[in-house]
């Protein structure tokens, strides 16, 4: 567990170093305001009846940032963002899974999925096509449990920070239609992998989440024509 995380503590380094430095060189082009309708996987944690939930479908909103090297369409870009979500939680034989308001043991939860994804976007007719793949931490806050519930706020804790289960893996393709010269729609899927799941034991798809998401893009740049 140690050799983990000191390996992902250097991929890190170097991912956020790697970062600043294309930052350096890159344009800040536009704010997307986005939100999401997502499929949120509960895979069995065990073959009895208890370790079986449901999927869940979850809403998030946020805002990303849109960054460029050159303001033209075409070529590499950088789109760091943050959503927030709302979901009712529990935790069993130390792995969080979403859950209803009937479990005695569930907890309401405050989420923040911080992306940073690097990208390549290319024209398609007049809208821009984009593809993204990255590194995502999923933060979650156990808030409060229902009256005379018998949730223990630091297990959710451990289930949720314990063993790097944060770290995920977000891959995202999305289609930017112009509405005025300062604005475009864009629609697409994305999707996150547990990375975690692979060292912790959980299911390989337990908290697999894939969904629809629509932004509106504030400050397009276009190019005159001419």
């Amino acid at each position: 567990m140690r050799k983990i995380r000191v390996l992902l503590t250097v991929l890190l380094g170097i991912w956020v170093r790697g970062g600043l430095g294309v930052l350096g060189a890159m344009n800040l082009e536009s704010v997307d305001v986005d939100f999401s309708f997502a499929w949120r996987h509960n895979a069995p944690l065990d073959s009895t009846p208890e370790g079986r939930h449901p999927d869940i479908l979850q809403f998030t909103a946020g805002a990303a940032v849109f960054a460029d090297w050159d303001g033209l369409p075409g070529g590499f870009y950088f789109r760091p963002g943050g959503w927030l979500s709302w979901s009712v939680e529990e935790v069993y034989k130390g792995t969080a899974r979403p859950t209803d308001e009937a479990t005695r043991a569930h907890m309401r939860v405050l989420g923040l999925t911080a992306d940073a994804p690097f990208g390549f976007v290319f024209p398609a007719g007049k809208a821009n096509i984009g593809v993204q793949l990255g590194p995502s931490l999923f933060f979650r806050f156990p808030l409060w449990t229902a009256q005379k519930g018998t949730a223990e706020p630091p297990e959710f804790w451990r289930a949720y920070y314990g063993k790097l289960q944060f770290v995920y893996l977000t891959l995202a393709a999305w289609a930017a239609f112009p509405v005025s010269d300062r604005l475009d729609f864009l629609a697409g899927l994305r999707a996150y992998q547990a990375v975690s799941n692979f060292w912790t034991g959980a299911p390989p798809l337990h908290n697999f989440q894939a969904g629809l998401m629509f932004s509106l893009r504030f400050g397009v740049r276009r190019k005159a024509e001419g």
